[in-house]
C-alpha cells in the first residue's frame, strides 16, 4: 500500500489523483518555507546574459545522472528517474543530505550553477516512531513529522490523509475552502472525517459494513453498529430490518415483509395491491410483486370474461417453501362498488393445468378483497359473476343426467380468438355462432 501512495506522490499528487497539492511543496517554486530561491540568492551578482550554467544531479547513492549545460534564463530538462536498490525515487531537491527543504521546479529559469539532490524512500525501513501507520521513511519522503501522528494538526492522522483521503498532510485545509480537513465529509455520508475516524468507519465509503444503511444512519439514527451488518445477530442485516419495519437492535425469529401500491387515493379507477408475508430470517425482505405483462401470456388476456384492468400480479419470494403465511389484498378505487352483476374475487392462475382457480375463504370488506395464500404464484382479480357464468356455460362439459355424468361430445369447435382476431371480431361472433349452430 505504501508503494502505491508513494508512486502517486511522485506523479505530483498527494496519495492519488484527487487534485490535492503535492504535500512537500507549498508554493509554486516547490519550497517548503516562505523564502523563494530568488530571495536566497539576492546577494549573488547577476551573470552575463550569454552565460551557460551547469546543473549537476547528485543521485544520492542511486544510478548516475548526467549533468546538463543550460543557457542563462532557460530551464533544465527533467532527467530519467534514477534507480536505487530497495528505494523509490521521491524527487529532486536543492538541498541535500537530511535537509530536503526545496523541491526543485523544472519550470524555474536557471541563473547559476546548481546541484540537485535525489530524495529516496527506503522500502526496507519499517520503523514507525509515532505509530500513525506511515513508516519513518515514508514520513521523510512526504515531509511529515515522524514524531507526530498529525503533522498539520487538522484532526486526521498523516496516514489517513495520504492513504484514504488524498489530502495534504502538511496543510490543515488542503483545498483552501475554509473548512479544516478533519471537518470535511469526504464520502458525503453525513459524518465528518474526524467522526469517521473516531467510530472506525471508512472515510471514503458511505456504508462501511455494506448493510444498506449509511454510516450516519447507523450511528445517529438507528444506533446500530456501523461495522457489523447484522447488529442483533438474528440473521437479517440492519438495512433489511429497517426496510421491513423490524427492530435491528432486537433479535427476532419471525419477520413480516409487506409490499403495496398506493394509487387509489388519486385515481378512482385504480386498483391497489398489497402482499404481507411472515417468514424466517432466510426470506425476510425477499418478497417480490410484479404486474403481469399480458402480451404473450398463455392464459390472461384483456378479452377474457370478467377481466379487470391492472389486477394480475406475479408474487414470489426467495424460498417460497419457507413462507409461514401470506395475505393478498386488492383495494378498488371509489369508481367500483359491488353489485349483483359485479363481484370481484381473487383467482389463482394455474398455468400448468391451464385454468383459473378461485381462492377459498376470501374476505370482502367494502372495496377490499383479501385472501390467505397457501403458495406464491400468479393471482388475478376477476369479476366472478361474468367469469363463472362463462366458465360454467361455455367451457365446462354439459351435465345431462341426474348422476352428473359428462355428456359425450360429438362435435367440438376450436376457435382461434387470440389477440390478432379481436380487431376483426369486436362483437365476439366467433363464440356466438357455434352456439347457434349447435342449438
Amino acid at each position: 500500500m505504501f508503494t502505491l501512495i508513494f508512486l502517486a506522490f511522485v506523479s505530483g499528487g498527494c496519495g492519488g489523483g484527487g487534485g490535492s497539492s503535492t504535500p512537500v511543496s507549498n508554493n509554486e517554486n516547490g519550497n517548503d518555507n516562505n523564502n523563494t530561491p530568488d530571495e536566497q540568492e539576492q546577494n549573488v551578482p547577476n551573470p552575463p546574459v550569454n552565460t551557460n550554467f551547469i546543473v549537476t544531479f547528485d543521485s544520492n547513492g542511486g544510478s548516475d545522472v548526467s549533468l546538463q549545460e543550460v543557457q542563462n534564463g532557460s530551464t533544465a530538462n527533467m532527467p530519467e528517474i534514477p534507480e536505487k536498490e530497495n528505494n523509490l525515487f521521491v524527487g529532486w531537491y536543492l538541498a541535500g543530505e537530511n535537509n530536503f527543504s526545496f523541491k526543485f521546479n523544472f519550470d524555474t529559469p536557471i541563473s547559476r550553477d546548481i546541484t540537485l539532490h535525489a530524495k529516496w524512500y527506503d522500502q526496507t525501513d519499517l520503523t514507525d516512531t509515532d505509530g500513525d501507520g506511515l513508516t519513518d521513511a515514508l514520513e521523510f519522503a512526504f515531509g511529515t513529522d515522524p514524531l507526530e501522528i498529525d503533522t498539520d494538526d487538522d484532526g486526521l492522522t498523516d496516514y489517513d490523509e495520504l492513504n484514504w483521503l488524498n489530502y495534504n498532510p502538511l496543510a490543515k485545509d488542503s483545498d483552501g475552502n475554509g473548512v479544516a480537513d478533519g471537518d470535511e465529509d469526504k464520502d458525503g455520508d453525513g459524518l465528518t472525517n474526524i467522526q469517521e475516524g473516531n467510530f472506525g468507519t471508512n472515510m471514503i465509503l458511505t456504508d462501511t459494513d455494506m448493510d444498506g444503511l449509511t454510516d450516519y444512519e447507523e450511528v445517529i439514527t438507528y444506533k446500530t453498529d456501523p461495522l457489523k451488518p447484522d447488529t442483533d445477530d438474528d440473521g437479517v442485516d440492519d438495512g433489511t430490518e429497517v426496510a421491513i419495519g423490524s427492530n435491528p437492535l432486537v433479535a427476532e425469529t419471525k419477520f413480516t415483509t409487506s409490499l403495496e401500491t398506493s394509487r387509489t387515493a388519486e385515481d378512482p379507477e385504480a386498483i391497489d395491491v398489497s402482499v404481507s408475508m411472515d417468514s424466517s430470517a432466510e426470506n425476510a425482505g425477499t418478497l417480490y410483486v410484479q404486474a403481469v405483462e399480458l402480451v404473450g401470456h398463455p392464459l390472461i388476456s384483456s378479452a377474457m370474461p370478467g377481466y379487470i384492468s391492472n389486477a394480475a400480479y406475479e408474487i414470489t419470494a426467495e424460498n417460497s417453501a419457507d413462507i409461514e403465511s401470506a395475505t393478498l389484498t386488492f383495494t378498488l378505487g371509489s369508481k367500483y362498488s359491488e353489485t349483483d352483476s359485479f363481484k370481484p374475487r381473487i383467482y389463482y392462475v394455474n398455468e400448468e393445468a391451464g385454468v383459473f382457480e378461485k381462492v377459498e375463504n376470501q374476505n370482502v370488506s367494502g372495496n377490499k378483497i383479501s385472501a390467505t395464500l397457501t403458495h406464491f404464484s400468479t393471482y388475478i382479480l376477476l369479476n366472478s359473476v361474468m367469469f363463472d357464468e362463462i366458465w360454467s356455460n361455455d367451457i365446462r362439459p354439459i351435465f345431462t343426467n341426474a348422476s352428473n355424468d359428462n355428456a359425450r361430445l360429438d362435435i367440438v369447435f376450436v376457435i382461434d380468438y387470440s389477440a390478432s382476431m379481436q380487431d376483426n371480431d369486436p362483437n365476439r361472433l366467433a363464440v356466438k355462432l357455434p352456439q347457434n349452430f349447435v342449438d
